[in-house]
């Protein structure tokens, strides 16, 4: 929900910081979802999870791009470097459709949803691809699967951080802060 200038008073201003979150009227008194026994939304491993492995893969295909196309499809060296930044550039220029499909369409969930399954396509399409016997060498395969996987890593980038905090209800700011530790965690040990 986006504030109205005239919504914003002392009340969502405090110490000279703006309160992202809504007033507190409008927060529910428990947690969206299940909890565990420990008092934890039960949906917090699954979203962890899919963070780091979506990392360990975008890094992972980072790290060996340019060798990939410059050993086995024989790419120049400046091509090689062209394509790799261009790839780049775009998954981290895709997170504002992301984030408009997130806040004006789909919602966070089914955006995480759907453009995770846009990058499991990618990172499929870039495997089988990479076979020599179905690729015979050319770059349409790998053109293809690098724009899914930057529409994917881009289009959750913005979601999953907020859907994370989204489990969250009032009176859960210990669990909250412990869950977030956990989860930059698991990005950095993806990446």
């Amino acid at each position: 929900r986006v504030l109205d200038m005239e919504e914003i008073s002392e009340d969502t201003l405090g110490e000279g910081k703006m309160n992202l979150r809504p007033p507190s009227s409008e927060l529910s008194s428990g947690p969206p979802g299940e909890q565990s026994r420990r008092g934890y939304p039960k949906s917090l491993p699954y979203i962890v999870l899919n963070e780091c492995c979506e990392r360990f893969s975008y890094y992972g295909l980072r790290a060996i791009l340019a060798l990939y196309m410059k050993n086995s499809l024989g790419f120049k060296e400046d091509t090689a470097t062209a394509v790799f930044h261009t790839f780049v550039f775009a998954a981290y220029f895709m997170p504002l459709f992301g984030g408009i499909l997130a806040d004006s369409y789909w919602g966070k969930y089914k955006t995480i949803l759907r453009i995770s399954l846009i990058y499991c396509a990618g990172g499929g399409l870039l495997s089988i691809t990479a076979i020599r016997a179905v690729n015979h060498g050319h770059w349409w395969g790998l053109a293809i699967s690098l724009l899914l996987i930057s529409v994917g890593t881009g289009g959750i980038k913005p979601c999953v951080s907020a859907f994370l905090g989204d489990q969250f209800g009032t009176g859960q700011q210990k669990q909250f802060d412990n869950v977030f530790f956990i989860f930059y965690f698991a990005i950095n040990l993806g990446s």
